[in-house]
């Protein structure tokens, strides 16, 4: 699979979308944070969380393949395609139907990866018609799920009951990358260009964008049902902090004593999961958060 970067934000010129201007971002610091570790792992990152706290994402332990899980309440639970196969469990809905993405022979696309649909112990393979790969990022109720299939080039697709649609924001020359989907279709992620990368939400056929005030850019990563996003920015040194967007207002997130805080999925109830690093957090291994509003 092709990583991802966040580079310098520069104006984006040529593209067709509605925007709304940026709101000022209020003070870090307005939720609870607790931590979130895969029992034996190395690396634990957390992905996604539907409205009744159930957590997924991917654990590394040295010398195995890397596995998805399920966190209900501390009661964590693998996903694996095989015992081979390394698993990715991004996005989990209400009704516990996890997507992700998983390598192996089975994916029959060039690059051997493809996404999936985890429903009671079952695997839905999910390979964008003629694709070298596939992923899922994000999935509603409805079973419509958001995800990235890579030609030569990053394209974003929507799937539901056997269908693809195809879907590009207007003018991203290096690749479109949906990151999650609510109950009312809404998608949100962010493009690329050669000099930029920059937040979207994909809404009723318009394209907006999403901007943090004072970020060099942005990443959206989640929405929820009530049309909050959650996401990350670098700042002008060059650090990652997390944000929760309600209707364009923004709010920073930063785990305690962190240097770089990734917030990656949003429940109906608020709750924001991610990872980040520094604050106790060994150099090189991923530590994962859950941070909850506070009332």
């Amino acid at each position: 699979m092709r990583a991802l970067t966040l580079t310098v934000a520069v104006a984006l010129t040529g593209a067709a979308f509605a925007a709304t201007k940026p709101q000022p971002k209020t003070p870090a610091r307005t939720y609870i944070y607790s931590t979130i570790a895969y029992p034996g792992a190395t690396t634990t990152n957390a992905y996604g969380i539907n409205k009744y706290g159930e957590i997924v994402g991917y654990w590394t332990i040295p010398y195995q393949p890397i596995g998805g899980f399920t966190d209900d309440n501390g009661t964590f639970q693998n996903i694996q395609y095989t015992s081979t196969s390394s698993t990715y469990a991004n996005a989990i809905n209400n009704l516990g139907q996890v997507a992700g993405s998983f390598g192996n022979s089975a994916c029959t696309n060039a690059d051997q990866s493809c996404g999936y649909v985890y429903t009671d112990g079952e695997f839905e393979i999910l390979n964008f018609p003629g694709s070298d790969s596939t992923t899922a990022s994000g999935i509603n109720d409805a079973g419509q799920v958001v995800g990235v299939y890579y030609d030569g080039t990053n394209h974003g697709y929507r799937y539901q009951s056997g269908a693809y649609e195809a879907l590009n924001f207007p003018g991203a020359t290096q690749g479109t990358y949906p990151g999650g989907i609510n109950e009312s279709g809404q998608i949100v992620g962010h493009y690329a260009t050669f000099a930029e990368e920059q937040g979207f939400l994909y809404s009723h056929g318009k394209w907006q964008l999403i901007e943090v005030p004072g970020g060099q850019g942005t990443l959206a990563t989640g929405i929820n049902a009530s049309g909050q996003i959650t996401g990350l920015y670098d700042d002008l040194e060059g650090n990652y902090h997390g944000f929760v967007d309600t209707n364009g207002v923004f709010v920073t997130l930063d785990f305690p004593g962190a240097t770089t805080t990734w917030a990656l999925g949003i429940s109906d109830t608020g709750q924001v999961v991610g990872f980040y690093s520094g604050a106790g957090c060994p150099v090189n291994q991923g530590c994962s958060f859950l941070a909850t509003p506070a009332r």
